[in-house]
């Protein structure tokens, strides 16, 4: 066991009748003692113990010492280091106190949280404290470039909607160079076509949205290495990638294995398509293609959605009725609310029929959640804001009395939204509604999952900077929702 000690502070009380001369000189002495005993006593006391690879967080040791002005600096120390132990192992033994299995498990939680927008909220971020200037796609782009592998390590200890949750906070740019490191960083890339075709399956919800197979993006190639890591140990590199492509293409027109795809032009670093060739057999190839069978693709029409933003919003209200959470999206669109409560694909994805019942369940729903751990925004603000709600419940036709539940869900999910952008927690509502969220999108409906598309927004640079105007989340009857942006 390494115990690591950033601080120690001693604070010396001696009786008020003591000699001033005789109390410096304990103090003197049981800094000596410290210095030069407390060490080797500590790791004497922790050599015994297993070498496990925990990682626990303890803000503050306190502890008490009665040591003697006649004692020696060795016992002086010995005492000290007696009562750091004594609560040393009642913190550790304490279930609140903050512990990981290894380094990856840390770096996986930090990752989470950042992606749902709690950095630097706990005690333990202070050891990424470098990061707190950067965006949230730049956060996690510096932490896979530091150490690729074990950014995928950690990844691959999460989930995969937790692993898609994290990657869909990276912009474009900050995924491509995190991409590069991940590549640089192989150690043992897969050449297992099967092995490859189970893990485009294990992700294929963001592979195979929309009935169109695609690994073209720089965040579904981390998501393949990431499920590849996570089932068999094995690292990417281009090949790798390019017998991915080989398989996505296979199911989509069928080739035979003599007419393979050349490779992708962004793999220029690679073999050529002879060596990609060589590396798939017939036997090989027809195994991976029934292992991708539960992945098939079913092609799907385009649909128009006139406010395509809400689709972000809905990731935060997902705990709710489904009829609470439509009225709840449609009063986040102030004026507009009317058309978002009516929008037919919104409705399916809730699974809501079209007779206009939801509205009684909504306003019949629970009080929560309410809004908490955010900080008091100015007054002028929080007036727009109420005047965006109620502008949508009158839209709604809801008496301003009764409109009280939907107002927190929608202020709740408008918030927590904000929170992935750069310097917008004090915007109002009917800014980010304006200038981000009512842009338009094209949405394809397959049996399984729903693929965004949507249009840029007048505020796109903010898109791009923070990744905010991507999301990838399971409804609640199982079926995967896909936000992109179409540039």
């Amino acid at each position: 066991m390494t115990l690591t000690v950033r601080n120690f502070a001693i604070e010396c009380r001696t009786p008020a009748e003591a000699d001033p001369v005789r109390s410096r000189d304990l103090l003197d002495r049981t800094l000596s003692g410290i210095r030069r005993d407390l060490p080797q006593l500590l790791r004497s006391a922790l050599s015994g113990k297993d070498d496990k690879k925990d990682i626990v967080f303890i803000e503050r040791l306190a502890f008490d010492a009665v040591i003697s002005a006649d004692w020696s600096e060795d016992l002086i120390a010995a005492e000290i280091g007696r009562q750091v132990l004594r609560n040393l192992w009642a913190h550790l033994s304490d279930p609140a106190t903050p512990r990981f299995a290894d380094e990856a498990e840390f770096l996986a939680r930090f990752l989470l949280d950042t992606a749902e927008g709690a950095a630097f909220t706990r005690t333990w971020h202070h050891m990424f404290d470098g990061l707190k200037a950067l965006p949230l796609s730049a956060i996690v782009r510096t932490l896979i470039e530091r150490d690729a592998h074990a950014a995928v390590m950690a990844l691959a200890r999460l989930d995969r909607a937790s692993t898609e949750k994290i990657l869909a906070q990276m912009s474009d740019g900050d995924a491509r160079r995190a991409l590069t490191a991940i590549v640089a960083a192989s150690a043992r890339p897969c050449r297992d076509l099967r092995q490859i075709a189970e893990a485009l399956a294990a992700v294929s919800p963001a592979i195979f949205a929309g009935g169109r197979p695609s690994s073209d993006t720089a965040r579904h190639h981390i998501a393949l290495a990431v499920a590849l890591f996570r089932q068999t140990g094995f690292s990417v590199d281009a090949i790798t990638f390019q017998l991915a492509d080989v398989l996505l293409a296979t199911v989509q027109s069928g080739p035979p294995v003599e007419d393979l795809p050349s490779p992708p032009a962004d793999h220029h670093d690679s073999d050529d398509g002879e060596m990609i060739a060589a590396l798939v057999s017939e036997g090989d190839l027809a195994e991976a293609l029934a292992i991708l069978g539960s992945a098939t693709v079913r092609q799907a029409s385009e649909q128009f959605a006139r406010y395509g933003g809400v689709w972000l919003l809905l990731p935060y209200l997902l705990d709710n009725a489904p009829a609470t959470i439509l009225i709840a999206l449609a009063m986040t669109a102030g004026t507009e609310a009317r058309e978002v409560g009516r929008d037919g694909l919104l409705r399916d994805a809730l699974r809501i029929k079209s007779e206009d019942d939801e509205l009684v369940d909504a306003l019949a729903a629970s009080d929560r959640p309410r809004v908490a751990g955010s900080p008091p925004r100015p007054f002028g603000v929080r007036r727009r804001d109420q005047k965006h709600l109620l502008a949508a419940a009158k839209a709604l036709g809801i008496p301003a009395p009764l409109a009280r539940v939907p107002m927190r869900l929608a202020t709740h999910a408008l918030r927590r939204y904000a929170s992935r952008l750069p310097g917008f927690s004090e915007s109002s509502f009917a800014h980010l509604w304006t200038n981000l969220l009512s842009t338009p999108a094209t949405i394809r409906a397959g049996v399984n999952q729903f693929l965004v598309g949507l249009t840029p927004p007048p505020l796109d640079v903010i898109w791009r900077i923070s990744g905010a105007g991507t999301a990838n989340y399971d409804l609640p009857d199982g079926r995967r929702v896909i936000v992109e942006v179409r540039r």
